[in-house]
């Protein structure tokens, strides 16, 4: 009897420590928001040495990133517009606090080696600005105006 309470004890000591680790409870993926201002952009997505990690063909769309300590550039283009780029900042992400209490070094050091200890934004908007700073061209209305009846 006590040998197995002392084997649901240990079963119940390994659950609770690994489900402290980041990696487990927020994955070492992301899926982030790209967006552009105007929308209709083509945008891709780079980090340090791996070059290219994803693209978005027309903004808004949605990318699926591998989490890291490096910071991801989103450059966009769109005719009429300069290209234009913003810094995505990975952070770091507090379910990893939990290590310290309840996983430990172990549970730290998978969670820094997974990238699970960081995130990023869950959306990011690069603005474009147009071309020789003139305004951008505008879209035809499809809807017609309203008429007012002359008062009598």
């Amino acid at each position: 009897m006590l040998g197995q309470v002392r084997g649901a004890a240990a079963v119940i000591a390994v659950a609770i420590t690994c489900s402290a680790c980041a990696s487990i409870t927020k994955g070492t993926t992301q899926v982030v928001g790209i967006n552009s201002a105007p929308q209709g952009a083509a945008c891709t997505l780079t980090r340090g040495s791996e070059g290219v990690i994803a693209q978005v063909a027309q903004t808004p769309g949605q990318v699926k990133v591998s989490k890291s300590s490096q910071n991801i550039q989103v450059a966009c283009e769109k005719a009429g517009y300069q290209p234009a780029q913003v810094v995505l900042n990975s952070e770091f992400e507090a379910m990893t606090a939990g290590n310290l209490l309840v996983g430990g070094v172990i549970g730290l050091a998978v969670d820094a080696g997974t990238g699970a200890m960081n995130k990023y934004d869950g959306v990011v908007t690069v603005p474009l600005q147009p071309l020789n700073g003139a305004a951008p061209a505008r879209t035809p209305s499809t809807t017609t105006p309203s008429s007012t009846s002359p008062t009598s």
